[in-house]
């Protein structure tokens, strides 16, 4: 998917999204394993992209996201890994969340993609809500040797 009305994006009220940094990569890899446990994610994603959380009342981390691959050269960014703790869905934090990476990036960034499962409705939803829209399939495989 591609950002492709981001006025939507901007139209989002972010909440009290924060920058996340290598002093959050517990926080956030326990996050990772409890919401979405066959994850990818690993410390030089954090040490080389833009990772953004939001957290509870209580200071716990109960959603991420951030930046899979980006060319400031090129002004395009891959948006990814974008996570809510298991017991917070359903109250919009993906929306804000990746509002709030959005926004973040828009100024500096022509291109902002994703993607996303064909079947994860919840999040088709949040996407096309914030302006992004299906502009090509992506199939993804594992290979294995015999």
């Amino acid at each position: 998917m591609e950002l492709t009305e981001p006025h939507l994006s901007r139209a989002v009220d972010p909440g009290e999204a924060e920058l996340l940094n290598l002093n959050d990569f517990d926080e956030l890899r326990a996050l990772f394993d409890a919401a979405h446990p066959e994850h990818w994610f690993h410390r030089p994603m954090l040490a080389h992209g833009l990772y953004m959380g939001l957290r509870d009342g209580s200071g716990a981390l109960i959603a991420a996201g951030g930046t899979h691959v980006h060319s400031p050269r090129y002004r395009v960014v891959t948006l990814g890994n974008v996570v809510t703790a298991p017991a917070q869905r359903g109250r919009g934090l993906a929306t804000r969340l990746t509002a709030a990476l959005c926004q973040r990036l828009l100024p500096r960034m022509d291109t902002i993609a994703l993607n996303v499962r064909a079947k994860n409705a919840p999040a088709l939803r949040v996407y096309r809500k914030l302006g992004f829209e299906i502009v090509t399939n992506y199939w993804e495989m594992l290979l294995t040797a015999r």
